[in-house]
């Protein structure tokens, strides 16, 4: 799937059912991957599962690696915190997105 070619509800959708595993239309949806609020339980879940995160920018990309010890590193690159934040979690959980 593209990640550029989907909606914001999609790409929201797409974070609720696979990381949080809710089943969820695309209007009632929080918004992940626009608000940093919403990305920061995407984090706390994580956190939960026993995974270390890392966030970092530089002049106008963000970097979010979550990684457990031992295992590799999940990292996504994008504009906003909150997109790279959620595209990293998908990462972890198997979804590719282009």
């Amino acid at each position: 799937m593209k990640w550029s070619e989907m909606s914001p509800g999609q790409r929201n959708a797409l974070v609720a059912e696979r990381i949080f595993g809710h089943k969820v239309d695309t209007a009632t949806v929080r918004w992940f991957t626009s608000k940093i609020s919403a990305a920061w339980e995407v984090v706390t879940l994580m956190r939960s599962e026993m995974y270390d995160f890392t966030l970092d920018s530089d002049d106008d990309t963000w970097i979010a690696i979550f990684r457990r010890m031992g295992d590799k590193q999940y990292k996504a690159i994008a504009q906003t915190a909150p997109e790279a934040i959620c595209l990293a979690a998908l990462a972890v959980m198997g979804v590719q997105v282009l």
